[in-house]
């Protein structure tokens, strides 16, 4: 899918409240999400792209022991999407990059399956919106992430395999 020219999204990037986290707490699990694929122990998100006008969020699962796994969690309608995502991205953070993401295990609870144009298409919504983050710019930390800075992006391209 060539994600381009995507209208104006509604997703946004975000500090994850107190609130929000007692709230992923109760949806997303290390337990509940073992048993769909190998997934390594993970720490909480601080941070994610959230569109709560249709109530849906999307964050990478940080690895308790790695840096950064590549598992990403969508969020939508109380259940959760698993994907694993190679991200790869050409030019200067300063000056705008081009980014490409290859998609692989896509997970969607069988309850969701009839959604599945709309899942990808979520998908690539908010990896574009996260694409666009710099959390450590300008002073920016773990646990108050600088939403306001943008990378440019000139291409974004998204492929489901």
């Amino acid at each position: 899918m060539d994600f381009e020219r995507l209208s104006t999204m509604a997703f946004v990037n975000e500090a994850i409240s107190e609130d929000d986290q007692r709230k992923l707490t109760a949806e997303v699990s290390y337990a509940g999400l073992k048993p769909r694929q190998w997934i390594p122990p993970f720490t909480r998100p601080y941070w994610w792209a959230i569109d709560r006008e249709r109530g849906v969020y999307l964050f990478a699962l940080n690895g308790k022991y790695y840096e950064q796994l590549p598992f990403y969690v969508l969020g939508i309608a109380g259940q959760t999407v698993v994907f694993s995502a190679e991200r790869k991205s050409q030019g200067e953070f300063a000056k705008g990059i081009h980014c490409f993401y290859a998609i692989d295990e896509l997970l969607i609870p069988a309850s969701l399956e009839p959604r599945r144009d709309e899942i990808k298409q979520l998908i690539c919504e908010s990896l574009k919106e996260k694409t666009h983050f710099q959390p450590f710019a300008n002073g920016g930390t773990a646990d108050r992430p600088n939403t306001t800075d943008r990378i440019t992006i000139f291409s974004f391209k998204v492929e489901f395999r």
